[in-house]
């Protein structure tokens, strides 16, 4: 699927906009009138939710291979299997979890997958290395409060330690395709750890991570020593671009990837 059909998709669904989603789903042959079926017992979320569980999870994701690790890929493009679990939780809580799920216009049940998601995927690591949480605000303004020669020490201190620990304690082989999924979800996934938004461009014999944030050049000069010390840790081979709001990171593929 084309970049524009995946913009198309996400926009399509959470406008709830029936119409076209019919359109879309017609160009992948799929009967319209199964469509109009479940448009009249479900959101156009949870319909999008349901296809790409069950179907097209290769093609879908192809075209965002900037966003999805190879190895992330390859586990979705399986058949998801899903299970049927009863849980009894608090009165006031299944209000708040219904609440929030109309005000994002999906069903209960999309909403607490993407809160497993979230813990599955990161949550319960985190917790493991003593994440914090703070503002953005917050955080800018305690990282301006430090040179930017010290933040770069500190960078290129803690990319190695920090790879040794997280590959450990998430149990990943200390190779590219972890690298990847590292820069690309746990760090730069936007419900994760949230420290800029990857975007993935491969190449033929290297892969361009461009990483936006909003936090200015001193996060910015953090990440470039952070990273390039995280790359050597992997024994790969990198250079990065710093901007005031991007770090742009070049790595050679291995041969295993060429």
């Amino acid at each position: 699927m084309h970049a524009l059909y995946w913009r198309c998709w996400v926009s399509l669904s959470t406008r709830n906009n029936r119409a076209g989603i019919l359109a879309l789903m017609a160009s992948f042959n799929i009967n319209q009138n199964k469509v109009r079926s479940m448009l009249q017992k479900t959101s156009c979320l949870d319909l999008i939710y349901t296809f790409t569980c069950n179907r097209g999870l290769e093609t879908l994701f192809e075209e965002r291979e900037g966003y999805v690790s190879k190895r992330l890929r390859d586990q979705l493009a399986q058949k998801q299997k899903t299970v049927t679990r009863t849980f009894r939780i608090r009165a006031d809580w299944e209000n708040i979890l219904q609440e929030e799920a109309d005000r994002q216009g999906v069903s209960v049940n999309v909403l607490v997958n993407i809160i497993l998601r979230k813990y599955a995927l990161f949550d319960r690591w985190a917790r493991n290395y003593n994440v914090i949480s703070l503002t953005q605000r917050t955080f800018h303004e305690l990282i301006n409060e430090v040179s930017t020669e010290r933040l770069g020490l500190i960078g290129e201190k803690s990319g190695s330690s920090d790879a040794e620990n997280i590959l450990n304690l998430m149990g990943l082989p200390q190779n590219y395709d972890s690298f990847v999924q590292l820069v690309s979800e746990h760090f730069g996934g936007s419900d994760l750890a949230m420290w800029f938004i990857c975007y993935r461009h491969s190449h033929e014999n290297s892969d361009v991570f461009h990483l936006q944030h909003n936090l200015g050049p001193r996060w910015s000069a953090y990440l470039q020593k952070y990273l390039l010390s995280f790359l050597r840790s992997f024994k790969l081979d990198g250079e990065a671009k710093v901007y005031d709001y991007a770090v742009n990171l070049k790595v050679s593929k291995p041969r295993s990837h060429l």
